[in-house]
Parts: C-alpha cells; sequence; structure tokens
C-alpha cells in the first residue's frame, strides 16, 4: 500500500469534453485531477467561442484539431450524441466514452481522504452503547444521526395486512456452456402492506425511518455481515446493529404509498422491482382510497417506463418525486417488495444464486399485463436476435460477433431505444437470442416459451442469477458463456472492456441450427 507513495507522478491524459449542462460542470470537478482538459464541445452554435473554466467551447468539426484525444461526453443522452458524433466523418478515428463508464483513477489524497470517510462511518456504526447518546448529540449538529436497526419483515406491529402468503420458489442459477447449473429451493417472505408515521424516505432506498429506528427491506438469504443496504438516507449501517442515517434536506408530504426500489434508471428494476408492487394496490383497504402514489420522476422521463405505468390504470393520484431529496411522510403506506435482490454485496462482486429472488406469479402478472395490451400483430418480426445495446458501458468486439450472427439470419436490435410494447413483441415472436448481460436482457419476461438464448457475462459475477431465474420463469433455455475482466470490483465491472470469441458463440449456434 505504502510503496504507492513513491510512485512517480504520471502525466495527465489529455481529454476533451462534450457537453456543457451541469453534468459536465459537475464532472469537470472530479476529473481534472487526473486529467488534462484540453477544450469543450457542444452542438450549441450560440455557445461556440465562449469558455467554460477557462477552456474554449469549439464545434464538434473542430476535433480535426485534435487527433488521437480522446472525447468524453459528460450528458445522460450519450446515445443520441454518440450516433451524432459517430455519423461525423471528423470523428472516424476518435475514441468516444460515456463519462459515467470511465475509469477515472484517484489521486493519492483523494483516496486517503475516501478512506478515511468510510472509517469514520464504519467506526459510528460500531459505537458502544455507552457512547451513542454522546456520538448521536455531535451528529445531529451536522444532519446525521445514529440509530437502531430492524428488519421489515419483523415489524408485526406496523403490518396492516397480508396480501400475499410466504410461498416457497425455486432460483435458477446460470446455465453455464459445459458447466452446471444451480437450484436453490427457499422460501419467499409474504407480500405485506406496513403503516408508518412520521417516516424519513428516499426515492432510492427500500430503508424507512421512525423515531430512533430505521426499518431495512432485507434479502433475508444474504448474510448481514456482506450485505450493504445504504442508499438515500441510510449513509452506512454496521450489520443489524446500528445505521448512520441523513436527517436533514427532507420535504414534507402529508401521505402517500411508495413505490420504489434502490434504482430508478435502469429498465430491470423497473419492471422486475419497482411495478410488481403496483400489482396489489387495487387491493388495499378503502380507507386507503386516498392515498396517491409517490415515485420517482423518472417514471415520466422513461419512456418505457412511462408505458409501462400507463397500463396499470391507476385511479388515484400520483407524486412525482426526484430522488436528490430525502422525505419526511406523515403517513405512508409501504408494499413489501415482491422480487428482491441484494443491492450491494461487500469485497468481490460475486454473487451466488440466492442473492436475488422472483414471485413467479409477480412475473407472468407484468408478462400477462403487457400482452394483453400490445395490439401488434409482430407479422414478419425476426426470429434471430442479437441484443446491441450502445456499449456506453461495457465496450467489447461487438461487430467481429455480429458478423458471425448475422450470416445465420440474425438482425442487430437495440432495446434501448424502443418503446415497451415493441419490445414486448420482439422478444415474444424470437426463436433464438443472443447478446451481452445488461437490462435489455429483463425482457425474457415477454420472451416465446422455448425460446433459445445465449448471454455472457464476467465470470467475476459469479452466479448472478437475475436472468437466469426469469428465463426459468417463463420458460426459455437461457445458456452462459463468461470471459475473465481480470477485476472483481462492481464499478470496475461496468466500464472494464473485454472480447468475446467469437468461435465460441459460432458453436453454441450450430448446436441448435444442426438440430432443426
Amino acid at each position: 500500500m505504502f510503496s504507492n507513495i513513491f510512485v512517480r507522478k504520471k502525466k495527465k491524459e489529455k481529454i476533451i469534453i462534450f457537453g456543457t449542462g451541469s453534468a459536465a460542470v459537475k464532472y469537470v470537478k472530479n476529473v481534472k485531477k487526473t486529467h488534462e482538459i484540453i477544450c469543450f464541445m457542444d452542438n450549441d452554435p450560440i455557445k461556440h467561442g465562449k469558455k467554460l473554466h477557462g477552456l474554449s467551447i469549439f464545434h464538434p468539426d473542430e476535433i480535426k484539431k485534435f487527433p488521437d484525444i480522446n472525447v468524453v461526453v459528460a450528458s445522460e443522452f450519450f446515445d443520441e450524441i454518440y450516433a451524432n458524433l459517430n455519423a461525423n466523418r471528423h470523428f472516424t478515428n476518435t475514441n468516444i466514452i460515456y463519462y459515467r463508464a470511465m475509469n477515472t483513477p484517484k489521486t493519492f489524497i483523494t483516496k486517503i481522504k475516501l478512506l478515511l470517510i468510510e472509517q469514520l462511518k464504519a467506526l459510528a456504526c460500531r459505537t458502544p452503547h455507552i457512547l451513542i447518546p454522546l456520538i448521536r448529540s455531535l451528529l445531529k449538529i451536522r444532519g446525521f444521526d445514529l440509530i437502531e436497526i430492524s428488519s421489515l419483515d419483523k415489524e408485526t406491529d406496523h403490518r396492516v395486512a397480508i396480501l400475499r402468503a410466504a410461498k416457497n420458489e425455486t432460483v435458477v442459477g446460470p446455465n453455464f456452456v459445459n458447466g452446471i447449473q444451480k437450484e436453490i429451493q427457499l422460501e419467499i417472505p409474504a407480500v405485506a402492506l406496513y403503516r408508518f408515521h412520521d417516516c424519513n424516505v428516499s426515492i432510492n432506498s427500500r430503508a424507512f425511518g421512525i423515531q430512533d429506528k430505521v426499518i431495512i427491506e432485507k434479502i433475508h438469504t444474504v448474510s448481514d455481515t456482506v450485505a450493504k443496504y445504504n442508499r438515500g438516507h441510510l449513509i452506512h449501517h454496521f450489520q443489524n446493529r446500528l445505521a448512520l442515517v441523513q436527517v436533514d434536506n427532507r420535504d414534507f408530504l402529508s401521505q402517500g404509498i411508495l413505490i420504489n426500489s434502490y434504482y430508478d434508471k435502469n429498465y430491470y428494476h423497473w419492471i422486475i422491482d419497482i411495478f410488481p408492487q403496483l400489482i396489489y394496490i387495487n387491493e388495499l383497504p378503502a380507507q386507503y382510497n386516498d392515498f396517491p402514489i409517490l415515485i420517482s420522476y423518472m417514471a415520466e422521463k422513461i419512456d418505457s417506463v412511462k408505458e409501462m405505468l400507463s397500463l396499470f390504470n391507476i385511479n388515484r393520484d400520483i407524486i412525482y418525486l426526484p430522488s436528490s431529496k430525502n422525505y419526511r411522510v406523515k403517513d405512508l403506506l409501504i408494499i413489501s417488495s415482491p422480487n428482491r435482490y441484494c443491492p450491494r454485496i461487500i469485497g468481490p462482486a460475486w454473487s451466488q444464486v440466492d442473492c436475488s429472488f422472483c414471485r413467479k406469479d409477480s412475473i407472468h402478472y407484468i408478462r400477462n399485463l403487457v400482452s394483453a395490451k400490445n395490439s401488434s400483430q409482430a407479422s414478419g418480426t425476426a426470429k434471430r436476435i442479437f441484443l446491441a445495446p450502445s456499449m456506453k458501458h461495457r465496450k467489447y468486439n461487438q461487430d467481429e460477433i455480429f458478423n458471425e450472427l448475422q450470416v445465420h439470419g440474425f438482425i442487430k436490435i437495440n432495446p434501448e431505444r424502443m418503446g415497451l410494447a415493441q419490445q414486448a413483441e420482439i422478444f415474444g415472436n424470437a426463436e433464438m437470442i443472443v447478446g451481452p448481460t445488461g437490462a435489455a436482457w429483463t425482457n425474457l419476461v415477454f420472451a416465446k416459451h422455448g425460446a433459445n438464448a445465449l448471454c455472457w457475462m464476467a465470470e467475476e459475477w459469479g452466479d448472478a442469477s437475475a436472468f437466469s431465474n426469469l428465463a426459468d420463469i417463463v420458460g426459455v433455455k437461457l445458456d452462459y458463456l463468461t470471459y475473465h475482466a481480470g477485476v472483481d470490483n462492481h464499478l470496475d465491472l461496468y466500464s472494464m472492456r473485454y472480447e468475446i470469441a467469437p468461435h465460441e458463440v459460432k458453436n453454441w449456434i450450430r448446436k441448435f441450427i444442426n438440430n432443426k
């Protein structure tokens, strides 16, 4: 560790930042410590010739003056910008990177600072009982508090009704090519309605703060020694003992039904974690008919999510909330999640089969809901599809793989640019599906029974079962290839470039073609 202190300081890599909005302004503060920013670029002609952070803003065509310099797109509209720049002949030899996928080395001082902050959080959550009153009084001055932890499934005093009884289900891990598929039988908790008064919540957290206690919706199959639920107002926690929570920056709401999860920008979490809570909304006692839905404002901004929400035909008010704030709700209702996953595991990203689970009836409900409303006839839909996301997070030899697939009648699709009905239609008629792991595989919920599929992911993810479990529920034969990423950190795995051997994909395809 300390040997790194004496390593000669490396020359900063030069980059150009595309975008001049709030995301770019915030990003500059982090990246300028490790990279040399040459200039900014933007499509807006009004900004050309002006300066930001003392650096000039150029038209994209000016990239010809900066050969061999990476362009980092600091905007959430990466797909549109990426397509636009790719069509610009001046960008033919330019590497375009999504800013959230860029691996930015931290300076030694930054590393020490982050380490100290994490150690202080951990130390606070290990405070001896006798010192808790003192530590709490000090923390409250800074807008924090230190409180006890409870599990939602054990909060019987706040439980209003059982909407579905606990049940046994099978969780199915990845079926690795030339490997073994694991299956586990487990009991899934009941789906219940809970009521809390004066409750602190966040849009991206399943932790609910009341009085001197934070109640966490846990996944009981993951040990408290490795599970991490810190999101939103839940800053840190030590196993099942104490939690460090934020108590300031709160907006006040009189009442509502919180429909949420840990992530509100990911298609998988909307379809599998968040929307299944709405299945039971019409079963709530009549006394709660005037309670509005509290949901992330991203439900209005992501077209496929907005489309899915409309299918529930909710006959009550909906309040859309940004995830940047915490909230205190005077009278709050919670529907426990029928499908759960562990948001974070301490240490390596390796996942066990039972780190996530689903109720089969909830998946079939979502499947049937979309199918019933999908009026398209799906005539002429391709039978063999290759999932080709924008690669804004992970780049790999996509074109080389597609060349192998194209000769066998596969067409390339990008579900990220499609509406919900179109995604459901394509997956519902495909006989063979191939592509890298990612949120697009959520559409297995709508896939044809008996379809064959091939997915690949880093071997460092272990037995992550999110998609293999969906495939088993709807009757899709899903196989997995793996590649060696060389890293085991969650964030690094999301951004690490890799390659898939084309012959492995070809061998898989031939196996099915030869059987026909």
